[in-house]
């Protein structure tokens, strides 16, 4: 008997162990399915207890994650229109910072606009006034320049007038000769004097800018002031105060090399020598009047003469004059007078004879360059306008009167109209 009870005992030890054993396995598996019964012997009341505790604890860990899950499901919806609402207030902001974003460019392009706008004004208003002054100050240099040729035109005319309208002697009176005046005086028929001869030759044929023309009014001056030795006795003074007194400084500069030709009207007969005996009434009688020319082409002097050999000693008088103060070159020794010139039928002809061989002379001239009259031209080609020297037909005395009459009236100067600007 005592040897079932320590059997009894031993099975019971042995399987309390191996029930221990089991339910610790079961817990570490999380998986409580209690403790497994021996058969054929009932579970003991600790087991059970704790038994009954575990499972109440995993149902209550089971309906715990249930309610959560029930929870997050019935939370879903909410989060998902929270998200919703925060996505539109998003966009919301986003929309309202892009049209203020363009509120501000529009703004900021209106200003930039305004700003071109006043800049424009004001460059346009500056370009206006610029042009006001430029043409104020145009307008004012345009007056000016108008007043100082204006002032020069009269001075001019003033010159002009003064140098031409040249005074006649006492027997007529002191009027000066005009173009009218010397049409009247050559359709009367009347001498023609040393003024009319210089108003033609200056005025009317156009003397050539290389060709030095002395009048016969300006040679008598020179010659009567070194007949009383009115000059300095400087030789350099008395050359420059001859050479003012023949009104060359306008026209030639330096020296005889810088003209072509010399033309000189010679007023004789009588030399500065014989004037002293002569009567002034038996002068005007007596005066005589020829023409003298030097050519550079040709290296000679002529004496062109219509009543030879009258004026001889007045042309050496002037021919020595010229030669010695300059005005011709020092190796001309004389001058030639041609032979085959053509004479005067009348006493009254030779300023006729001296125009018209003047008149020739400067058609002749061909680029600066003159030339002397030949006997070709003499007894050929113009012969007609020698032999009809004065008529009133004649071809010379026709196209005397029309060249001063056409000058006559267009203007007797050529300063007349500036009282018109």
């Amino acid at each position: 008997m005592n040897n079932s009870e320590d059997d009894e005992k031993k099975s019971t030890h042995s399987h309390r162990k191996s029930s221990s054993r089991s339910i610790h396995k079961s817990e570490s598996n999380g998986d409580v399915v209690g403790t497994k019964r021996k058969r054929g012997r009932p579970p003991s009341s600790s087991s059970s207890s704790s038994s009954n505790k575990k499972k109440t604890k995993l149902s209550e860990t089971h309906v715990s994650d249930a309610e959560n899950q029930l929870q997050e499901t019935n939370l879903e919806p909410q989060k998902n229109d929270t998200i919703e609402k925060k996505q539109l207030s998003q966009e919301k902001n986003e929309r309202e910072r892009r049209e203020q974003e363009q509120r501000e460019r529009e703004e900021f392009e209106k200003e930039r606009r305004e700003r071109e706008d006043l800049e424009k004004e004001r460059r346009e208003r500056e370009d206006l006034e610029k042009e006001q002054r430029a043409r104020e100050r145009f307008e004012k240099e345009k007056f000016e320049r108008e007043r100082l040729e204006r002032e020069s035109l009269e001075s001019k005319k003033i010159e002009y007038d003064s140098r031409n309208s040249l005074q006649l002697d006492t027997t007529i009176g002191n009027k000066p000769y005009t173009v009218g005046r010397c049409i009247n005086l050559i359709e009367s028929k009347e001498l023609i004097s040393d003024d009319v001869m210089d108003t033609i030759a200056k005025h009317i044929f156009n003397v050539k800018e290389k060709t030095l023309f002395l009048s016969s009014l300006n040679l008598q001056v020179v010659l009567s002031k070194l007949h009383r030795n009115d000059y300095p006795s400087n030789a350099e003074k008395r050359k420059d105060k001859i050479w003012k007194d023949l009104d060359m400084f306008d026209r030639i500069k330096h020296s005889v090399n810088d003209c072509e030709s010399v033309i000189a009207v010679i007023h004789g007969p009588h030399t500065e020598s014989t004037l002293q005996n002569v009567y002034s009434s038996e002068l005007d009688r007596n005066s005589h009047w020829s023409l003298f020319a030097w050519f550079k082409s040709k290296g000679k002097a002529y004496h062109y003469d219509s009543m030879s050999p009258v004026n001889s000693k007045r042309c050496e008088e002037v021919f020595v004059m010229l030669r010695d103060y300059g005005i011709l070159p020092e190796k001309l020794n004389d001058f030639w007078v041609p032979h085959f010139m053509s004479q005067q039928r009348d006493g009254w002809e030779c300023g006729y004879y001296v125009l018209l061989i003047l008149k020739l002379i400067l058609d002749k001239t061909q680029y600066g360059v003159a030339h002397p009259l030949s006997r070709v031209d003499v007894t050929t080609l113009y012969r007609e306008w020698f032999d009809s020297i004065t008529s009133v037909n004649g071809k010379f005395f026709t196209f005397l009167l029309n060249s001063l009459q056409n000058a006559h009236s267009t203007t007797t100067s050529p300063y007349d109209n500036i009282d018109k600007h």
